[in-house]
């Protein structure tokens, strides 16, 4: 068994700000020539109502983002063309504009297509995989970070140097100290970016001494901030 181990990667997503509707046009793939015409709208879901939870992995991770179409659609168009039109965002909703990281927390819904005779459900499936690509570039794109539900529990005279650490170079923040009877041991809950605790296990107990402890759980998916962004743009796109 031969084993490439590299660096962790962390599992990003991506997400709009704004909402978008725009017509957009496709080649039909017809010998005498033609073009699918699709209608098409996207929006972003409000991470705070539960759209930032924890995609599913595999092929139910699509559910992550609402695939629709209205009811002219729907009714204009074969169950064959409706599945290949369907199948076409989901597709492309696997692959984001900004890092090609999975789209998540959004909704698309294509309210008019139009398509000469004779043009075949795939044709159709790849003019609306186009089309919601194109209306996710539009519609301010942005990186969605995972972020962990974080319990230290340490010494009461190492809890400074915990806290400075999480809030500093970690980016989290802390939620609640807990405080026991004896008042030997602080428990501290806190958020904190993924991407930014790696390493911090080692970092604990360079600080505490080996005395503290650490658990981690996913949380939710949030927005990364603009200059950290910026930053990972720059680095996945290898200018650093």
């Amino acid at each position: 068994l031969r084993v490439h181990a590299g660096d962790m990667r962390v599992a990003y997503r991506e997400s709009i700000c704004s909402a978008v509707r725009r017509t957009s046009t496709h080649a039909s793939q017809l010998k005498e020539g033609g073009e699918v015409r699709i209608e098409i709208e996207v929006r972003p879901l409000d991470l705070a109502d539960g759209a930032g939870a924890a995609p599913q992995e595999g092929p139910q991770e699509a559910a992550a983002v609402q695939h629709a179409a209205s009811e002219a659609v729907r009714s204009a168009l074969t169950r064959r063309e409706l599945g290949h039109l369907l199948d076409g965002m989901r597709g492309a909703a696997a692959y984001g504009d900004l890092l090609g990281f999975p789209l998540h927390a959004a909704r698309a819904e294509v309210s008019s297509v139009t398509a000469p005779r004779g043009t075949s459900p795939e044709a159709i499936g790849g003019a609306a995989a186009e089309a919601l690509s194109q209306a996710v570039a539009a519609a301010s794109p942005v990186l969605l970070e995972p972020v962990m539900r974080v319990e230290v529990q340490t010494a009461e005279q190492h809890l400074g140097a915990v806290l400075s650490e999480l809030t500093g170079a970690r980016r989290g923040s802390v939620e609640k100290l807990l405080t026991p009877s004896d008042a030997l041991r602080q428990t501290v809950l806190a958020r904190a970016p993924l991407a930014a605790m790696v390493g911090y296990a080692s970092a604990l107990r360079s600080l505490t001494a080996g005395e503290a402890s650490l658990s981690m759980e996913f949380s939710h998916y949030a927005r990364v901030e603009p200059a950290v962004q910026q930053q990972l743009l720059l680095q996945m796109r290898g200018y650093v």
